[in-house]
């Protein structure tokens, strides 16, 4: 049984991450959820609660989601202020550059690949498109950019998961 749990699982991960950009979220959520589920599963089977306390079990997990908060939101701050990888245009353009096979996915007419700058950023100028070109156009941006927004803010988030999963 454990065998084939874990394949299930195991596929549901990988199939979380082939979904990673038609549903950006989904690995975030998945990482997210996996600790906890653990943790759900080594109370309920290894720590049972007649044997070892709740103290004795939630203090040594809260210190352990504790210790990887501090060290993932350390090395995302380190990362974001010592490459001066701030919120901002420049952030949002070297994001891009490296996620062009995303954009290449997301749209193509046939010459030409989703771009951020030409397609997507506020200078753009799509107005040579038909409507529903258009409209297609803003679809795929918005998809492109839900990836790496996702991508820039996927620490932190984590980071903060595991700072409300210490607290309890």
């Amino acid at each position: 049984q454990m065998f084939f749990g874990t394949l299930l699982v195991g596929f549901v991960f990988v199939a979380a991450i082939l979904k990673g950009i038609v549903y950006p979220w989904a690995p975030g959520l998945l990482c997210i959820a996996l600790p906890i589920i653990y943790m759900g599963w080594l109370r309920g089977w290894v720590f049972r609660p007649g044997k070892v306390s709740p103290v004795e079990f939630l203090r040594p997990a809260g210190m352990t989601f504790s210790a990887a908060f501090a060290v993932i939101m350390l090395a995302w701050l380190v990362f974001v202020f010592g490459n001066r990888r701030t919120w901002s245009e420049e952030t949002k353009q070297w994001l891009t550059e490296e996620n062009n096979d995303v954009f290449a996915y997301l749209w193509s007419n046939g010459t030409t690949t989703l771009n951020y700058t030409m397609h997507c950023s506020t200078s753009k100028n799509i107005s040579h498109f038909s409507d529903d070109e258009q409209a297609t156009l803003l679809a795929a941006c918005t998809s492109a950019a839900n990836v790496w927004f996702l991508q820039w803010t996927g620490p932190f988030v984590l980071a903060f998961c595991n700072f409300v999963t210490a607290l309890f």
